[in-house]
């Protein structure tokens, strides 16, 4: 017979009671039972009854084909089999299982009384809030909150500075010629005033010395030697970018002497200060050295011992704008700083 069922969704469900009586020794039911109906059944939604005792699927029978229940143990004379299997229904307002299609899809909404498959995402990725997709989420690549990203910096000589514990920004490269501050709380770029003087290089006296690759952006150059002593206790030479032709002239005066010392076709400046253990400090101003239009001039005062110092004037006729600085000689001791002037 059939016994008709009304779920709390209104959906009609039709189970149907197949009974039969045993004649003794049946492991297997089919076929019609005492009241005509034939076996069938919804594998998997059936349910076995010997005398009103449910069976255990699998374990105590088999049913695979939706007709025939099989594996009994064997029944006696007068045992009542009962099959009751309910017919396939949808329950209203339920998720189908079809939904998901792969391991690790995830049921998502993408709005009300709606929902969409969101496929499982590349290995590592995590789940994070996207309000322009349909879902609301999307997979994407993890990030690493210890750590900086590299979209902080967007543009070649930008620094990554600290705004606060674990904290960091941007600071965009500054323009030409700016240079690094602080004001005790954060860093930023700043303009050399007027007659100001920003440190391009420094350095030890060791032998021949040449200070390269010389900035420009300055409206001239400060050059000082502390304590440079030259081998033999010669003088100082000085040269610009390597020059080894005739083309430096001027004059110098020492302190110990009234006589002004010419020179002319020379292959360097030949005297920009005394080169003995009493020599203490040089000092070389180089005007207007980025100009390719006119020769460089040079003002070099120096200062030894007590009564030993002297002023070396000159100038390069050359055209060239100065990217390096010369001291040929083979310094044993002192160091160099040289400053571009504002």
């Amino acid at each position: 017979m059939s016994v008709i069922r009304h779920p709390s969704t209104g959906t009609a469900v039709t189970v149907k009671q197949w009974r039969y009586t045993a004649t003794g020794g049946e492991t297997t039911l089919s076929g019609t039972d005492g009241f005509g109906l034939s076996l069938s059944y919804t594998v998997g939604a059936e349910e076995v009854y010997i005398n009103g005792v449910l069976l255990v699927r699998g374990t105590d029978y088999t049913a695979s084909t939706g007709t025939s229940i099989t594996g009994l143990t064997a029944l006696v004379t007068g045992d009542v089999a009962t099959v009751m299997s309910a017919n396939s229904f949808n329950v209203a307002n339920a998720i189908a299982a079809s939904t998901v299609t792969a391991k690790g899809d995830l049921i998502v909404a993408n709005g009300a009384s709606s929902v969409s498959n969101l496929a499982v995402g590349a290995d590592g990725t995590t789940l994070v809030a996207d309000s322009s997709r349909a879902t609301g989420l999307k997979w994407a690549a993890a990030t690493d909150v210890t750590k900086i990203p590299l979209s902080t910096v967007t543009a070649a000589g930008d620094l990554i500075v600290g705004t606060g514990s674990a904290t960091v920004t941007n600071l965009a490269i500054g323009a030409n010629g700016t240079y690094l501050t602080s004001n005790g709380t954060t860093a930023s770029w700043g303009t050399v005033s007027a007659g100001g003087m920003t440190l391009l290089a420094s350095g030890s006296l060791s032998g021949a010395t040449t200070i390269s690759s010389i900035p420009g952006g300055y409206k001239g150059l400060n050059l000082r030697l502390y304590g440079p002593i030259v081998s033999g206790g010669n003088p100082s030479n000085m040269r610009f970018n390597n020059d080894t032709s005739s083309s430096y002239y001027g004059n110098y005066i020492n302190t110990t002497s009234s006589t002004v010392n010419t020179f002319s076709s020379q292959n360097s400046f030949p005297y920009i200060g005394g080169g003995g253990a009493t020599a203490s400090y040089y000092e070389v101003s180089i005007p207007n050295y980025t100009s390719t239009t006119a020769s460089k001039y040079i003002f070099a005062p120096s200062a030894g011992s007590v009564n030993n110092g002297g002023i070396t004037w000159g100038f390069w006729n050359n055209q060239s704008a100065i990217n390096q600085i010369n001291l040929p000689q083979s310094y044993t001791g002192g160091s160099y700083e040289l400053y571009g002037v504002k």
